[in-house]
């Protein structure tokens, strides 16, 4: 009981020592500046109306000079502006907030600091609202579903799927302007050399489309397997300057003109194991290995491009090599149970090399993770 009486009063002692904390911090505030209000709702604006703009009104209520030194924001949407003169004891200012709903829509809450000659004061001052979207024209909502910014895509990831060595591959982005005003297409930012971005017009007018072609060409990929390039399409578009595209591709050699001579000729891949393993039963923690032997029973250099588990909790000693006519090589695949959970999992490691008959395959390790 004793013990209870005494958290308790230690309980009080906190609390007093928190409100009074408080309500020095907001003396401090009212010893200095005095808004009229500190949150001012827009309500309802249209995406294509003028920046809308409120005036936050001010007095000094201090005992002494007061200047605002600076005013920050909490979005590039709101552009502030105040009274720049020194503001003498009893009298005025004011604090503006500018926002702009372009390329905005839905419900908005952005904030200002305000910053005065005292390293240890700042007032908050709040605007918010609801932006209303721009009307769509019936026949671009089925086309253009991607609002960006204040242009709209019919999509921004091209993806090619596989690509073989020989091909060319090309898709088609088109982009809306739903505004009353031009956009242009500035520049295009660094890509790999075998993107192409082709654009016929940079210049989107109102009301208008563009098309922007994407074309991935084959014999110019370096790397075998999965690519993910982002490519920046630099515009004058106020609300988001930069957009981003996405292109995708698988590259594959294409065989496919090989006579019986080059693929006797070819190399070929042989495992001493799999593809199919069958790892047993390990405690939920434990690490162990398995190990792959592969040769070259070819009569041509094997490349192996890439060996790339699909699993985060598998690691290999080797994700690329050459094996000359003959040679092998054991693979050393770690497995890592720790944070997997107790069950039966199937996991893979994808496989490219030059042999034309087994160009691509997996290891598919099975587990049962135990307690």
């Amino acid at each position: 009981m004793k013990f209870a009486i005494n958290k308790k009063m230690i309980q009080k002692i906190f609390l007093s020592i928190l409100l009074a904390f408080t309500s020095s911090i907001f003396s401090q505030t009212l010893d200095e500046l005095q808004f009229n209000e500190l949150v001012h709702d827009f309500g309802r604006i249209k995406e294509e109306s003028n920046e809308s703009v409120h005036v936050f009104q001010f007095k000094n209520v201090s005992k002494r000079k007061i200047v605002i030194t600076k005013v920050e924001t909490s979005c590039g949407c709101t552009t502030p502006d105040w009274s720049k003169d020194t503001i003498l004891p009893g009298g005025m200012g004011y604090v503006k907030a500018f926002y702009n709903p372009e390329g905005k829509k839905g419900n908005f809450q952005k904030y200002m600091y305000v910053h005065i000659n005292r390293p240890d004061y700042f007032t908050t001052l709040t605007i918010r609202g609801d932006v209303i979207p721009r009307p769509r024209p019936d026949y671009a909502k089925s086309t253009f579903k991607l609002d960006y910014g204040n242009l709209a895509f019919s999509e921004n990831m091209a993806n090619f799927g596989v690509v073989l060595s020989t091909e060319v591959k090309e898709k088609t982005i088109h982009v809306f302007n739903y505004n009353e005003y031009p956009i242009n297409i500035m520049s295009i930012g660094d890509k790999p050399d075998f993107i192409e971005i082709i654009l016929k017009d940079s210049t989107i007018k109102a009301g208008d489309s563009i098309n922007i072609v994407i074309r991935v060409i084959g014999n110019k990929i370096l790397k075998m397997g999965d690519d993910f390039s982002r490519i920046s399409l630099i515009t004058d578009d106020p609300a988001f300057p930069e957009k981003s595209l996405f292109v995708m591709s698988r590259l594959k050699e294409d065989y496919s003109n090989l006579s019986k001579k080059d693929l006797k000729n070819a190399p070929k891949i042989k495992l001493s194991n799999g593809p199919n393993i069958n790892l047993g039963s390990h405690p939920v923690g434990s690490k162990f290995t398995e190990s792959v032997t592969i040769s070259n029973t070819g009569k041509k250099d094997l490349i192996v491009y890439k060996i790339a588990p699909t699993c985060s909790c598998i690691t290999v000693n080797k994700r690329s090599f050459t094996l000359k006519p003959g040679e092998s090589i054991t693979l050393v695949f770690t497995y890592d149970t720790i944070n997997q959970m107790v069950a039966e999992h199937s996991k893979n490691v994808s496989v490219i090399c030059n042999d034309p008959t087994n160009s691509e395959f997996n290891f598919n390790f099975r587990i049962k993770v135990t307690n």
